[in-house]
C-alpha cells in the first residue's frame, strides 16, 4: 500500500475534507491484472474467507441473459465466486432489492451480517 498523503487536513471541491488517502492493488498477478482497479476488494474478500474471519461476501456480477445486460447479486461462499465478481459493472443496478436478502440472513441467529 502507497500513502499519498499523511495526516494532512485537505479539503477537496468534490470529496470535501480528508486526512489522508491510500492506494492499494492486489499482489497475485492474476488477479491484479483481471480484476477492477487493481483487485483490492478481490483479495481481501479472498482473504477474508480462507482465514475463516468471514463465511461469505456479498457481491454482484454482470451477465448478459438472453442479449440483455442483468446484474445479479449474492452472498459468495467460494474464492471461485468472488474471482467471478472481480470486474467492474457499468450499469445501474438497485442495490436495496437485495437488502431484503440480507434482512432474511440476518434473521437466522447462526448469520451474523456486518458492513
Amino acid at each position: 500500500m502507497l500513502e499519498l498523503t499523511k495526516n494532512t487536513k485537505q479539503i477537496d471541491a468534490f470529496i470535501g475534507e480528508y486526512t489522508g488517502t491510500h492506494i492499494a492493488c492486489s499482489k497475485n498477478h492474476k488477479i491484479s491484472t483481471e480484476a477492477a482497479s487493481g483487485g483490492f476488494v478481490s483479495s481481501l474478500l479472498i482473504y477474508l474467507l480462507n482465514n475463516g474471519l468471514v463465511d461469505g461476501a456479498f457481491v454482484s456480477r454482470q451477465l448478459v441473459v438472453n442479449g440483455k445486460i442483468e446484474v445479479e447479486s449474492f452472498i459468495a461462499i467460494k474464492v471461485e465466486e468472488i474471482l467471478d465478481c472481480r470486474t467492474s459493472i457499468y450499469t445501474h443496478f438497485p442495490l436495496e432489492k437485495n437488502f431484503k436478502k440480507i434482512e432474511e440472513l440476518s434473521k437466522d441467529e447462526d448469520v451474523e451480517i456486518w458492513a
